[in-house]
């Protein structure tokens, strides 16, 4: 998969590009957000759920404990998954993960290093780094080629 490298100074910039991603993702999608703690992933999150109309009243927030968040209302349904306290694949399995990849909802994953395979299959590949006091550099991949180059137009607008 080809990746794209976006520098976002600051909060700010991190939840605009969430807002551009949005613009991207459909019903089906599986988006994995990689990154060390505190590094953006649920600004980035709370931006495209923003962008994509959940209604503030669902109160997005990382779903540490309960692992998963389902959020309808907007124009589809997506679900918020944090794999940050996963034990084992098993677990993945009996909090009904499969299930959410229903081709209705799109799911954004933190943490996907935690369950395998969850990468690779991923439609949407989004790696983010410190690289300073509030700078982050962002990868981000596609992996349908035709739908690439999408992204890549949506990205050069930012």
């Amino acid at each position: 998969m080809e990746a794209s490298v976006i520098i976002a100074e600051g909060e700010g910039e991190t939840a605009a590009l969430g807002r551009v991603l949005a613009g991207w993702v459909m019903p089906g999608d599986l988006v994995t957000l990689a990154g060390e703690l505190g590094a953006g992933k649920t600004t980035l999150v709370r931006a495209m759920c923003a962008a994509l109309e959940v209604p503030r009243e669902a109160g997005v927030s990382s779903p540490s404990y309960a692992l998963v968040n389902v959020y309808e209302g907007g124009r589809f349904p997506v679900a918020h998954v944090d794999l940050y306290r996963l034990a084992d694949d098993d677990e993945l399995e009996s909090i009904g993960f499969r299930d959410l990849l229903d081709g209705e909802h799109v799911v954004l994953v933190e943490w996907p290093e935690r369950a395998a395979g969850l990468e690779t299959a991923a439609d949407l590949r989004v790696r983010i780094e410190d690289r300073g006091p509030a700078a982050r550099s962002v990868e981000i991949s596609a992996a349908d080629p035709g739908r690439r180059a999408a992204l890549e137009r949506l990205l050069a607008r930012t």
